[in-house]
């Protein structure tokens, strides 16, 4: 339901830095994802915080997800309750109980280890390319950092008594500023191995005059990757009890330029059918399996083998 009382999202009265921003704001051929922009503001309003407005016009892509996701839990049926400052982005109550969203939107990075820019055009969602070049190490680093932080920001939430044991704790990542989206290993995603140390894929196999068989595939153990500087950064957070505060991972690619494209494909757009949840094998307050009822989720079991479940991404609302 639209919000009659909401205040503009794109205004000339701002400095505004972001390009997303200004591009959306000023330029008539993105009229079409300004007005889904607006749409989606109109029906947030009520539940963001007070900075919103400013903080879109400097890092519009951050909020943005902030706001998708949001929405998203609104088309699914789910209660949001406006969340205070010095809170996680986004509240859900759901059957009496309290779910912590905390969005995170990481970019390349500046440093010596950073995502090279993209030199591929021309893919589609269902392009089976592969490219040897594509900076996988330096993806999952960014990703596995960004976790990283959230699972600190979540032990201070913990520390000052925001979220109270037996909450339920979702990290939210969005991955499309990293870049190479489309270049994907299906079978085990790059945000997969980001948390639960797998490597390459590996297989044994027979030779034979005849034929090469293969009698074994799987994928290497890879608890970390290595900095230039030679530290190590953990790939591995879901198979650490530690974490156990983390009840699983949200990961999605959206961003504001392929709205249009969703939009076209499906009349209307279920929001959060692109999502992959990542359940937390040793999570204390684990999510509950089908949560989420659009995307795709993976199950992992405390002895680490693994189901994906597709949902027909219908929901409710």
């Amino acid at each position: 339901m639209k919000n009659l009382g909401a205040p503009p999202l794109f205004t000339s009265n701002v400095r505004a830095t972001d390009s997303d921003y200004l591009g959306l704001r000023d330029e008539s051929h993105l009229v079409e994802e300004r007005n889904i922009c607006i749409e989606m503001w109109e029906r947030f309003y009520p539940y963001a915080d007070r900075q919103f407005r400013e903080d879109i016009t400097h890092q519009f892509h951050n909020r943005f997800w902030e706001m998708y996701l949001g929405c998203a839990m609104l088309d699914l049926g789910k209660e949001l309750i406006r969340t205070k400052e010095g809170t996680p982005d986004l509240c859900v109550i759901d059957s009496g109980r309290t779910i912590w969203i905390e969005a995170v939107a990481p970019r390349k990075g500046t440093a010596d280890d950073a995502v090279p820019g993209e030199h591929i055009t021309n893919l589609d969602e269902e392009s089976d390319s592969r490219d040897s070049s594509v900076p996988s190490e330096q993806i999952i680093m960014r990703f596995a950092q960004s976790v990283r932080e959230k699972i600190n920001q979540y032990q201070r939430y913990r520390e000052v008594g925001v979220v109270q044991e037996g909450e339920l704790f979702l990290i939210a990542l969005n991955g499309a500023e990293v870049g190479f989206n489309l270049l994907e290993l299906d079978e085990c995603p790059r945000i997969v191995r980001s948390l639960l140390g797998i490597g390459l894929p590996q297989f044994d196999f027979n030779i034979n005059r005849d034929k090469v068989e293969v009698v074994n595939r799987g994928f290497q153990y890879q608890p970390f990757v290595r900095k230039l500087s030679g530290s190590e950064v953990s790939t591995a957070a879901f198979i650490d009890p530690a974490n156990a505060g983390i009840s699983g991972l949200i990961y999605s690619c959206v961003a504001v330029d392929r709205l249009r494209s969703f939009a076209d494909r499906f009349d209307p757009f279920p929001l959060g059918k692109d999502f992959v949840l990542i359940h937390n094998p040793y999570a204390a307050s684990a999510t509950p399996v089908g949560w989420l009822k659009r995307g795709r989720e993976l199950m992992v079991g405390i002895s680490l083998k693994g189901r994906w479940i597709e949902h027909s991404n219908e929901g409710e609302g």
